[in-house]
């Protein structure tokens, strides 16, 4: 079965930017409706379908699927193992072993083992409507990246009544390949994102840096020995997401942020996932819909004026930002249906 939802078509011609981002992020672009997931025959071209049943079929999955891998079971992990350093057969060098000692932090964890969890983005609610002890007073907290990260940047934090301080599981959780004091005392786990295994062995890292543009990367390393120092040394506590494929292309995109990954952690180890600090801001229907971030002490409320003046930064928003722009109204939508369907409680 699928789901139809059609929207007015100005909500495709008002363009979508990061205020935070490079330039032709900044200005931003309208989101044409995206022909892959389908329409009704001679319905208008702003009527989408989602698939209702894929979707129920992946949550099913997905909360009777360990949340991590473990060191204990080698042939669920090995196969992807052997995709990441393209040896299809024969022997992996003992990097099996050395991955089964790492993971011995990922025991102990089931589906559904908490009953209340918080998903606390970065989004821009949070400041319009602060929701800091409401996040929480939940049994477990997920956030990704530097947001609201104690003894982090505090560029990217704000007080504990706008966003909480509470954090349990934290995708890229390393700053500067260390992990923080504070994030230990606290009991943090850091979740070792699916984009690890993409990454080639060795050279695995995450950004942190604290916005997208015009800042240097804050590489932080998540290479083998690196995980082994900052555990051995550092006391750190690291678990092996077990991320579910459901065949959408942005579901499945958005699911493999560092973002998606929590939400993903979220949802398979948690009967009850509250969302929040996720979506766009916009004054209304027709408006800019604009990305932007709790921590941000400048409010942006629309997209830049100005547009790209270099011919390569042109070329970026023509070929990128309308891309960009179909992701974020899409994963708004899912969010919505994932609200109605009662997998989620979107908290706006």
């Amino acid at each position: 079965s699928r789901i139809h939802v059609c929207l007015p078509a100005v909500v495709w011609q008002a363009r979508v930017c990061e205020p935070w981002g490079e330039p032709w992020q900044q200005y931003g672009a309208s989101a044409a409706p995206p022909r892959q997931l389908g329409r009704r025959p001679g319905s208008p071209p702003q009527c989408l379908e989602f698939p209702l049943g894929e979707l129920g079929a992946w949550l099913a999955l997905r909360r009777r699927t360990p949340p991590f891998f473990t060191a204990k079971e080698r042939e669920s992990w090995q196969e992807r193992l052997r995709t990441k350093l393209r040896r299809p057969a024969g022997p992996l060098g003992g990097k099996e072993s050395i991955l089964e000692t790492l993971m011995a932090g990922s025991q102990g964890y089931s589906s559904g083992m908490f009953r209340s969890c918080a998903f606390a983005g970065s989004g821009h609610d949070l400041r319009c409507r602060p929701r800091g002890s409401e996040i929480d007073a939940h049994e477990a907290v997920f956030r990704a990246n530097s947001a609201q990260q104690l003894g982090g940047p505090s560029t990217m934090s704000a007080s504990r009544g706008i966003a909480g301080s509470r954090t349990s599981f934290r995708v890229n959780c390393l700053h500067n390949s260390r992990v923080l004091p504070e994030a230990v005392a606290a009991g943090e786990v850091c979740i070792v994102p699916d984009r690890w295994w993409r990454q080639k062995w060795g050279s695995e890292s995450m950004n942190n840096a604290p916005r997208l543009c015009c800042e240097l990367p804050v590489r932080s390393k998540y290479d083998a020995a690196s995980i082994k120092r900052v555990q051995v040394q550092e006391s750190a506590r690291f678990a092996w997401l077990r991320t579910l494929p459901m065949g959408d292309g942005v579901f499945d995109f958005v699911l493999n942020t560092s973002g998606g990954n929590a939400l993903h952690a979220a949802l398979a180890l948690c009967e009850r996932v509250d969302v929040y600090g996720a979506g766009l801001f916009s004054e209304g229907v027709a408006q800019d819909k604009v990305y932007a971030h709790f921590y941000e002490r400048e409010g942006v409320r629309a997209c830049s004026r100005t547009r790209p003046l270099s011919l390569v930064q042109s070329l970026l928003s023509r070929r990128y930002a309308s891309g960009m722009a179909q992701e974020r109204i899409l994963w708004d939508l899912y969010l919505h249906i994932l609200h109605v369907l009662g997998v989620i409680r979107w908290v706006q």
